[in-house]
């Protein structure tokens, strides 16, 4: 279900149903059933979609998601991190988790779409960036280069094609003329609110 809901942020917006097997051949190669992609229905706009995409291309390029970084590919994603319920459902456990990555590569046309789930990792880091994400980097490489997709980032480039990167000043102890000047500056917009 988490994977389905991801594909329609990487797919334009649309909610398909799930399929297993794409075409069923013979043992002479000919297509005995052919099953078609059905949507069931669009769930977000394709605008939506594409700011989305946008979002998660910065968890790995420049957020928590570094690790499932694909040298050449822009990759997007979402780390998660979660203690595990009790058993007896008396709360959370304290010394379990579920650690997550969900991505998608390449992000301005997504091919592939992998979620990670490690569940009670036995790690000393037991997040989502330091469990999850390098598994998705492995595997969506494979997958990658099996399917035949083309590298399109130059790979020295780490963060992977996301070029709206901002240095934001320490303004903190500025006056509030001088911390706007400074801000204006950088290329920030500023509101002042208050003083």
């Amino acid at each position: 279900q988490l994977l389905n809901a991801f594909c329609a942020i990487c797919n334009g917006g649309y909610l398909m149903k799930p399929q297993i097997v794409n075409k069923i051949l013979d043992s002479e190669g000919n297509i005995l059933e052919e099953y078609e992609p059905e949507v069931l229905r669009q769930v977000i706009s394709s605008q939506t979609s594409k700011t989305e995409l946008e979002m998660l291309e910065s968890v790995v390029s420049i957020g928590t998601g570094k690790a499932a970084y694909i040298k050449g590919y822009r990759v997007g994603g979402k780390t998660g991190t979660a203690q595990r319920a009790k058993l007896d459902g008396s709360g959370y456990d304290e010394n379990a988790y579920v650690a997550s990555f969900m991505g998608c590569a390449p992000v301005d046309n997504p091919e592939i779409a992998i979620l990670v789930v490690c569940n009670n990792p036995k790690t000393e880091v037991h997040s989502g960036s330091a469990c999850a994400a390098p598994v998705f980097s492995a595997c969506a490489e494979k997958i990658l280069t099996y399917l035949k997709v083309p590298a399109e980032v130059d790979p020295s480039d780490f963060t992977g094609g996301y070029k709206n990167n901002i240095i934001i000043p320490d303004l903190t102890k500025s006056t509030v003329e001088n911390a706007k000047q400074r801000a204006l500056n950088s290329g920030l917009s500023v509101t002042v609110i208050g003083n």
